[in-house]
């Protein structure tokens, strides 16, 4: 099921755009990498945050969409 989870994510993703407040977080956290991180370890420091970023990312699509799905299974359960 994850893997079938995943083919939706990318397409979610594909279609999506981010928020306001996720391109103001990038934007502190370049700030910060240039700041803070050696030039010549910035690419590999960008690499490895957008790398951690995506999997967290496609963690929480696929936990929010079974636990989504189990509220909805619960709910259609229910005799009103």
């Amino acid at each position: 099921m994850a893997k079938q989870l995943k083919k939706l994510y990318r397409y979610w993703k594909s279609e999506g755009r981010d928020s306001p407040a996720v391109i103001k977080s990038w934007k502190r956290v370049d700030s910060a990498v240039i700041e803070l991180v050696p030039e010549e370890q910035q690419e590999q420091f960008n690499n490895l945050l957008v790398s951690h970023s995506c999997q967290m990312e496609i963690q929480g699509f696929i936990t929010g969409f079974r636990f989504a799905t189990a509220i909805w299974k619960e709910a259609m359960n229910v005799t009103v």
